[in-house]
C-alpha cells in the first residue's frame, strides 16, 4: 500500500530493504548511501591510496553507493538494456574510463569537476543493473 501521490515500485528484484515500496522511499535510501560516499571521496581530493580509479575500485564504489539497497550493486550487469553499453563491452568501456580518468587528473585538478565527468561517462556505459 502506498500513500496518495506515491509511485509504487514495479521491480523489486535485488532490493535488500523490503520496507521500500515507493520511488520516494527508494530515492531516500539510495541518497543516504550516496551521501556517505560523497563525504568519503569528495569532501577533499581523495588520495590515490583511497581512490585508485581502477576497474576494481569502480565496482567497489558502486557497491558502497548502492549495496545497502541493492544486492547486485558493484556487479557488472549481464542483461541487455535499451541504454548503455552492450554487456559484452562493459568491461572494456570501464577500463577505458579508468584510463581517461588517470589522463585527466592533471588537466582537471578540481575533484568535483572530475566526479561530474566520471558520472557522465559511467551513465553512458550504464554498467550496472537498472534502477526501478
Amino acid at each position: 500500500m502506498t500513500a496518495d501521490g506515491e509511485t509504487p515500485l514495479a521491480d523489486f528484484d535485488g532490493l535488500r530493504k523490503r520496507s521500500i515500496r515507493t520511488r520516494t522511499q527508494l530515492a531516500v535510501a539510495e541518497a543516504e548511501n550516496v551521501r556517505r560516499v560523497v563525504i568519503r571521496y569528495l569532501v577533499a581530493a581523495p588520495s590515490r591510496k583511497v581512490a585508485t580509479f581502477d576497474f576494481g575500485w569502480l565496482l567497489r564504489l558502486h557497491a558502497e553507493m548502492f549495496g545497502d539497497v541493492w544486492s547486485w550493486a558493484g556487479r557488472i550487469r549481464d542483461i541487455h538494456l535499451s541504454l548503455g553499453s552492450d554487456p559484452a563491452h562493459i568491461g572494456e568501456h570501464l577500463a577505458q574510463l579508468c584510463d581517461d580518468i588517470r589522463g585527466r587528473e592533471r588537466l582537471i585538478p578540481d575533484v568535483l569537476e572530475q566526479a561530474v565527468l566520471i558520472h557522465h561517462r559511467a551513465v553512458q556505459i550504464h554498467p550496472f543493473r537498472r534502477r526501478c
